[in-house]
């Protein structure tokens, strides 16, 4: 059975003004590095 993670960057726009991108791939890419850890 497959586990399913899933990463939400809905709360930082509060935190960022303007463009949330760049912020949003960050969170991704760190969460992406959490979870590689995380199966290995």
């Amino acid at each position: 059975m497959a586990v399913r993670t899933e990463v939400s960057a809905r709360e930082e726009a509060a935190l960022i003004g303007g463009n949330t991108n760049a912020a949003t791939i960050m969170i991704a890419e760190k969460a992406a590095d959490v979870i590689r850890a995380a199966r290995s």
